[in-house]
């Protein structure tokens, strides 16, 4: 298999039959100079605590990137926690990933 012209013969792929969602977060918005927990609600996908990535991405910059610490993800309430620490002030997404699943669909959370 060739990706980005790199080639590579013990490459895989995976076809999911649905992209799993992240369907909000909870507060939507904190201060930028206080910790706040926030609390990510998403629809399918495998949430393990150690292969949940959560980054926070400003709206206006894609390579303004942070990643945000997983304290605890709940795979039957299929909810995920982070520890926001702070950022400056703006818009921003999370961007969720899984290291099973990939990115999850998060055109709704905005922060």
């Amino acid at each position: 298999m060739t990706v980005h012209k790199v080639f590579s013969d013990t490459a895989t792929i995976k076809q999911i039959a649905a992209v799993p969602k992240s369907l909000g977060v909870v507060p939507n918005t904190a201060s930028p100079v206080l910790h706040t927990n926030l609390v990510i609600t998403v629809a399918g996908g495998t949430l393990e605590k150690d292969k949940v990535f959560v980054e926070l991405v400003a709206a206006d910059d894609e390579e303004n990137r942070k990643p945000l610490y997983v304290i605890k993800s709940d795979p039957f309430k299929k909810e995920i926690k982070v520890k926001f620490g702070g950022a400056i002030s703006g818009l921003y997404k999370l961007v969720v990933s899984t290291e099973a699943d990939g990115r999850l669909d998060d055109g709704s959370l905005n922060f």
